[in-house]
Formats: C-alpha cells, structure tokens, sequence
C-alpha cells in the first residue's frame, strides 16, 4: 500500500488536498484536482485504512467503566 505522501506527490498536490479527496471531505476542490488525485491513487493501488471505530468503541466502553 503506498501513503498519502506518494499520491500527492504524483498528483502534484499537497498531501492536505489529497488527503481531502480521498476521505471525501466537503471541501471546495476543484474536479481537475480531485481526477489528479484519483487517478495518482489508483496508480498506486491505494486502499482506504480500516476504520478505527473498534477501537474507539472499546475505549468509550473503558472510560464509561470508570
């Protein structure tokens, strides 16, 4: 799996804007942008991380046993 910092480079972008087009954020990017990052992401075979929401349930459960 290749990192954030890979793609943006490839896309020519900093690694907030990538960053924000591949979570899907709500943020003002332009599509020429948002292709350049996709099409830099799919090069590099990028796959979202799993998501922490285990663990955080787990760690509510923790806090809430206090």
């Amino acid at each position: 799996m290749s990192s954030l910092v890979e793609v943006a480079r490839a896309a020519g972008v900093a690694v907030s804007t990538a960053s924000r087009v591949l979570s899907g954020a709500n943020h003002p990017i332009s599509a020429k942008t948002r292709a350049k990052v996709m099409a830099a992401a799919s090069a590099w075979s990028t796959r979202p991380a799993p998501s922490p929401a285990p663990w955080s349930r787990r760690t509510a459960a923790w806090w809430a046993s206090w």
